[in-house]
């Protein structure tokens, strides 16, 4: 999510931002817990296109965005947490792994972005 949303509108990432972000593949270390993956990364994605510079800076348009990223992932995926959805992908006709969620993610955020900068011009 991170790599593929950051370099679609940032360019190529440092690999330390990659790194930083590998942890939540899985949902927290492959554990299929807590948040997924796909939404963590997005959550990465707004921050470095649109979180403030330092911990003093105005994050108002960052935490909004961040808000209405969750809520449009939560209406297409009908979570947030990783085993509900892991276990959707695995469920019998399910597309057995979460690629697809993590693409169709990485659309439905590039649309947010996209409107959000359309928006603003």
């Amino acid at each position: 999510m991170l790599l593929a949303v950051g370099e679609h509108f940032a360019g190529p990432l440092p690999p330390d931002v990659v790194r930083a972000a590998s942890g939540f593949r899985g949902g927290m270390g492959s554990t299929r817990e807590e948040l997924c993956g796909a939404l963590a990364g997005g959550v990465m994605a707004i921050g470095l296109l649109r979180g403030p510079e330092g911990a003093d800076g105005d994050d108002t348009d960052y935490r909004d965005l961040v808000r209405r990223w969750r809520e449009a992932f939560i209406a297409r995926f009908g979570n947030s947490q990783c085993r509900p959805i892991y276990d959707a992908m695995q469920a019998p006709g399910g597309p057995g792994t979460c690629t697809g969620v993590a693409g169709a993610a990485a659309a439905l955020l590039t649309e947010l972005i996209e409107a959000e900068r359309s928006s603003r011009e």
